[in-house]
């Protein structure tokens, strides 16, 4: 049985724990991850994450890294700030990476004497499994120096900014779950026996014109006439989803932070946006975020795999250096001098292609 209640554990012990609380009180984040953008900037990282060549390519180790279990990674980092595979060998040899559900740690200040207690699922089945560190792909993020074993999600440490944006989404969706109805202000007790013939005729109007008495005049009564019923005489009134105009604006703001949170430019999904500007945001979003995580899973995959693991993100990046032919060949085209058309674009050029 291993010391799960030791002394020296009690602080993670009440931090963890004060996260449950704070879950169960309904006061903390635990809904960041059903908004939108948070969902838009994971599955993006993910999908560029999932796009990687895995180097040496043919060896053991970088078969383990499937564009699954890379795709996984890449929403776990963004969405939980950490996750957590049993590397598992097969028979053969062959490697695979197993995805803990729950994980439990123990250990000193040094990961090396870390112990994890790790649950694994199937489709009917779940497994516990007690194993060294030496076996086990830890990647995480932001670590808080009094748990260096928990990563947190960007979103988590914005905690405020992350509540705003799910109590937003959480008050609109609410009110647009509401049905709506139109409703038309009639005077029922002058329509008398007519009320009926009157809704049937409605009803079955089918966007056809219908004759029908008038809320003014002798139809109406004083005290219709002195409220204006004349002036809106058999206009239909709408009861349903109707935000103020500054829920959007709210809306759309905290969304712009939340991308930025996760270290994605905003410009990337905004309407409208020039492709020069698309482009920039796209290449900063690989060289400040994406090859960043990449540098995580490497050094904690290289380690593990006793092996080099590299991550190369050249499809990505494949993009941009078309682009950059495209503005080459244009700024030839126009007349530039080789030299200076391969600076504005920023083609680099071997010493000896200027002589050509």
């Amino acid at each position: 049985m291993w010391p799960f209640r030791k002394p020296e554990q009690r602080q993670t012990t009440e931090i963890i724990t004060g996260e449950l609380v704070t879950a169960a009180s309904g006061t903390g984040i635990t809904d960041y991850r059903k908004v939108g953008s948070v969902q838009a900037a994971a599955a993006l990282v993910a999908r560029c994450l999932a796009s990687a060549d895995v180097r040496p390519e043919g060896t053991r180790r970088a078969q383990a890294f499937t564009s699954a279990v890379l795709h996984d990674m890449g929403r776990a980092l963004i969405l939980e700030g950490e996750a957590v595979y049993c590397i598992h060998v097969d028979p053969d040899g062959s490697i695979k990476l197993l995805r803990a559900i729950d994980h439990f740690v123990i250990g000193a200040p040094r990961p090396a004497t870390w112990r994890y207690r790790l649950t694994l699922s199937g489709p009917t089945q779940t497994r516990t499994l007690n194993l060294p560190e030496t076996a086990v792909l830890h990647f995480r993020v932001n670590e808080d120096p009094h748990a260096p074993h928990i990563g947190r999600s960007p979103f988590a440490l914005a905690e405020s900014t992350s509540r705003l944006a799910a109590g937003i989404e959480r008050q609109l969706s609410d009110e647009a779950d509401q049905s709506s109805v139109y409703v038309l202000p009639a005077p029922m007790q002058a329509l008398g026996d007519q009320l009926t013939q009157v809704k049937d005729d409605i009803k079955a109007a089918r966007g056809r014109a219908q004759m029908v008495p008038s809320m003014a005049g002798d139809f109406g009564t004083d005290a219709i006439r002195r409220q204006g019923g004349g002036s809106n005489d058999w206009k239909p009134q709408r009861l349903g989803f109707n935000p103020p105009d500054v829920a959007g604006t709210i809306r759309e703001a905290v969304a712009r932070e939340l991308l930025s949170i996760a270290g994605i430019s905003p410009t990337i999904f905004a309407a409208g946006s020039q492709s020069a500007a698309a482009r920039e945001a796209f290449r900063s979003l690989i060289s400040t975020t994406i090859e960043p995580l990449a540098a995580v899973i490497e050094a904690e995959a290289s380690m593990k795999l006793a092996g080099m693991v590299d991550l190369s993100f050249e499809k990505l990046e494949s993009f941009d250096l078309q682009a950059r032919a495209r503005s080459f060949k244009s700024l030839i085209d126009g007349g530039m001098d080789m030299e200076k058309a391969a600076a504005a674009s920023g083609i680099l050029m071997d010493e000896g292609d200027t002589d050509a």
